[in-house]
Formats: C-alpha cells, sequence, structure tokens
C-alpha cells in the first residue's frame, strides 16, 4: 500500500565502520542505484532544516487526513491500530537524490499493481470516480516525495552527516549499495538465471560507473585499510605534506584519501577528525 512506503527504522538498524547498510534500508529505496547527493548538504541552518521537515510534515498530514482517514471517524478505537498511516518525518531524517527513474522502480510498480487491482475488482460503472480518486492519492504522496528522483529514510544520520563530508557519505552510502547489488547479481548467477539487463546488472553497472566517474574505489575492491600506529595529528601532518609535494590538490582532498585507506590504531578515520586534530597539535606545539 500507499501509506507504508515511507518506513520509520530505528538508528540501530545503521551499523559497522563504513555504513554496512542493513538490508531493511537498502531495500526501501525505489531502486538499487548511485545516490548523487545528500538534501541534508544544502541547508545552511539547522533551523532552515526544520522548517524545510516541518513543511513536508504539513504535507504527510494532508495525505494522511484525506486518503487514509478520511470518513473514519466513528471507528473504534482498536481499528485505528490496522490504519497505515505515514509517519512523520524526524528532524534526523536523510533525503536521498538519485535518478531511480521508472524502470524497475519499486515505488511505481506498488502504484500501477493498486491501479490494476482497482480496474480488476470495481464495477464499471464506478470505475473511473476510483480511478480517479487512486490519481489523486499518488498525487498527493508525489508531493511529499517523488520516487523517481529522490527517496526518504525517516532515520537518525545525522551523526554521520555531522562527521561526514557528501563527499564521504555518498561514498559509504554507494559502497553499501554495491555490496548488496553485487550479492544479488551473484545469487542471480548462481542459480543460472539470465543476468542480462536484469536489475541487479543494471544496478552494479551504475554504481561501477559512479565511482568510476569520480576516481574512486570501492573497499570491496580495494585491498584492506592500511592502519598506522602514529598519533593521529601526525597523519594529518603526513597528507598535508603529501599535498605539498603535489599528489592532491588540497588538505582536505588528501584527508578524503586517508579517510578511505587508512586507520589509526584500528580505529576509522574522517577528515573532519584529522582537521581538527592537526590544528590542535599547531596549537600545542607538536607541529
Amino acid at each position: 500500500m500507499i501509506t507504508t512506503l515511507i518506513k520509520k527504522i530505528k538508528r540501530k538498524d545503521v551499523t559497522a565502520e563504513e555504513m554496512n547498510l542493513k538490508e531493511e534500508i537498502i531495500q526501501s529505496l525505489p531502486r538499487v542505484c548511485p545516490i548523487v547527493s545528500v538534501e541534508n548538504y544544502r541547508f545552511k541552518s539547522d533551523e532552515i532544516w526544520k522548517e524545510h521537515i516541518e513543511e513536508i510534515n504539513y504535507r504527510i498530514d494532508y495525505f494522511n487526513a484525506e486518503f487514509v482517514m478520511k470518513g473514519l471517524d466513528d471507528m473504534h478505537d482498536e481499528a485505528f491500530e490496522d490504519l497505515q498511516c505515514i509517519p512523520n518525518l524526524n528532524e534526523e531524517c536523510v533525503i536521498l537524490n538519485a535518478a531511480f527513474g521508472v524502470f524497475n522502480n519499486r515505488i511505481i510498480e506498488i502504484h500501477d499493481n493498486d491501479k490494476e487491482h482497482i480496474k480488476r475488482n470495481i464495477p464499471k460503472k464506478y470505475l473511473e470516480p476510483e480511478l480517479k480518486s487512486a490519481e489523486e492519492k499518488r498525487f498527493a504522496f508525489y508531493r511529499i516525495i517523488d520516487p523517481i528522483k529522490c527517496w526518504i529514510i525517516n532515520i537518525d544520520f545525522y551523526p554521520m552527516i555531522e562527521t561526514m563530508d557528501e563527499k564521504e557519505f555518498l561514498y559509504a552510502f554507494n559502497n553499501s549499495l554495491l555490496k548488496y547489488a553485487k550479492k544479488k547479481l551473484a545469487l542471480e548467477k548462481k542459480n543460472d538465471l539470465d543476468t542480462r539487463n536484469s536489475q541487479w546488472e543494471r544496478s552494479v553497472r551504475e554504481l561501477v560507473h559512479w565511482f568510476s566517474d569520480y576516481n574512486l574505489k570501492p573497499t570491496i575492491d580495494s585491498e584492506s585499510k592500511t592502519d598506522s600506529n602514529d598519533a593521529l595529528w601526525a597523519i594529518a601532518d603526513d597528507m598535508r605534506d603529501r599535498k605539498d609535494e603535489g599528489e592532491f590538490e588540497t588538505y582536505r582532498d588528501a584527508y578524503r584519501w586517508a579517510a578511505v585507506n587508512m586507520t589509526c590504531k584500528g580505529k576509522p578515520i574522517t577528515f573532519i577528525k584529522l582537521e581538527k586534530v592537526y590544528y590542535k597539535a599547531k596549537s600545542e606545539g607538536k607541529l
């Protein structure tokens, strides 16, 4: 049903060092394909972001009132438990932008199946108003989120967004998607299915090209990360030296490379940590 499409997922479902997303999160997407941007990073302040979420929640409330709750004022309280209202978003949700498109789009397929169900089961004299109502419901849902080009994960991703820039977030998220798509494609091949132009072959191809276009290498194709026993500030200083020698265009690019390819005493690195510890070490006279 359309009302179950935006699902609230508990924060515990996001685990692991490199955002190894639980399958429930990946399966909630309209389609597995490269995420190209994250709406959260477009907002310059928390207040503006909160206003944006409030606006979306207003549309959700309208949808629930008009297409889920309407005409049900006399229902018993127990019956309301079975209603499938879209839950309001929390401020820590993440809005993903991608070219989900129409083909193999899970959400579009649900809408189309609902329409076909109406055609098969509604008497002809009531068919036109029912189809019109279904189309109005779809339009109201698309005012909340357009599944052809974006999707909402109603989960607390803010700790990651606060410690990663958008490039790091996209790298980690798409890396998890590629792992999942490759696993699904391997399953098809193992069972002698025709994988030519299958949805998982398409997903893998698009994700591989995304990494190639940005000159990145997914961790599933890389050797294990190099672990350093140096202090974090020393790693930051080394990366700055490599930038000064022309290996990277900016210090931040050098830090990002370290975040993808290195760990510090067995722990993950983020570019923000490297920036902070470098300036802290410099102020303390260590550099």
